[in-house]
């Protein structure tokens, strides 16, 4: 199953904000499951680490869509969903 999230043509202003709330939603996913959740210290620096890459990752994309002649940005995401009997 997929999901669209995205799909569409932004303004660079436009498109920064709008990966700027994924992010933000994706990042504070980790942050509670690093204060809420019973885990390994092995998962929290596993979470501590994927904050640490969606931050680097939205800098880069804030820096290209905020590039001098990137008027529009094309954004397109999906999520792909498979499910896990066991």
């Amino acid at each position: 199953m997929e999901m669209t999230l995205i799909n569409g043509r932004f303004e660079g202003e436009s498109a920064v904000k709008l990966l700027e709330a994924l992010a933000a939603v994706k990042i504070n996913y980790h942050q509670e499951r690093i204060l809420n959740e019973a885990q390994s210290e092995e998962d929290i620096k596993a979470s501590e680490n994927k904050i640490k890459t969606i931050e680097r990752e939205l800098r880069q994309a804030v820096a290209f869509c905020s590039a001098p002649g990137n008027s529009k940005i094309d954004l397109m995401a999906k999520v792909e969903m498979m499910l896990y009997r066991s």
